[in-house]
């Protein structure tokens, strides 16, 4: 069956080009929750290439909001497992796993060819190391950022305007490195346990992600530095 009938209600959107998304390579670095989501609605979407960035294994903790994700995972790399998922959901798309920390194993070269970049990442520390590569490559950079009832998405597309530093209070640069995993690592206070979330503010925020992704690669108009807020509180997406 051909791509034109896999992709056939998409492409029924008055305006929409499926050959950008097809010959686009999106890195992904995150592949916990908000990274499953993202990568399940890329390969979804048809983006041509996926390149999986994830220096942790799965855990119990991760099932209730991966849907990549199986029992048999237990113990397993992420980006190898989420690779592994996203081919069965589409076999035509290519996907490249690096398995460690990002930090050490995305090079320059590596993310200069890549069309865009993800950030779907668990420490402040992590979110701005991706930033400032990503300004130094010239690859346009959304950030995803989720609390328990909420979360957002910000892009920063060139060297030239905000970067997600810019966001940062100095509180938050001096705990740069601290880690806030829903499942384990460095917290502010160990004492506070794991970050609340839920499956549906985890959804909902790889939505808007992937929905960005699709209207950049489309060439439409992104606010540079603006984030879109998912209030879950009030039920409501807006602006900020």
């Amino acid at each position: 069956m051909s791509d034109d009938a896999r992709y056939d209600r998409q492409r029924r959107i008055p305006g929409w080009a499926q050959a950008p998304l097809s010959a686009a390579t999106v890195l992904v670095a995150g592949a916990g929750a908000i990274g499953n989501e993202v990568l399940k609605n890329l390969a979804l979407l048809g983006v041509g290439q996926l390149v999986i960035v994830d220096m942790d294994v799965i855990e119990r903790s991760n099932l209730s909001r991966t849907l990549l994700f199986r029992e048999a995972d237990l113990g397993v790399s992420k980006a190898l497992a989420a690779a592994r998922a996203v081919r069965q959901l589409n076999p035509a798309v290519r996907v490249t796993a690096l398995d460690g920390d990002l930090r050490f194993v995305l090079g320059l070269g590596r993310l200069h060819a890549c069309t865009l970049a993800l950030g779907c990442l668990d420490s402040q520390g992590a979110r701005s190391f991706l930033s400032q590569l990503c300004q130094l490559a010239g690859t346009p950079l959304l950030d995803a950022g989720m609390w328990a009832m909420g979360s957002e998405v910000r892009a920063f597309l060139d060297a030239e305007g905000p970067c997600f530093d810019c966001t940062l209070t100095s509180d938050e640069r001096s705990d740069l490195w601290l880690r806030y995993s829903c499942s384990s690592g460095f917290r502010v206070d160990d004492a506070t346990g794991p970050m609340p979330t839920t499956i549906s503010t985890t959804a909902i925020i790889g939505g808007l992600m992937a929905q960005e992704v699709a209207r950049l690669l489309q060439g439409q108009q992104v606010a540079n530095g603006t984030a879109l807020v998912y209030n879950g509180q009030a039920g409501r997406d807006e602006r900020q």
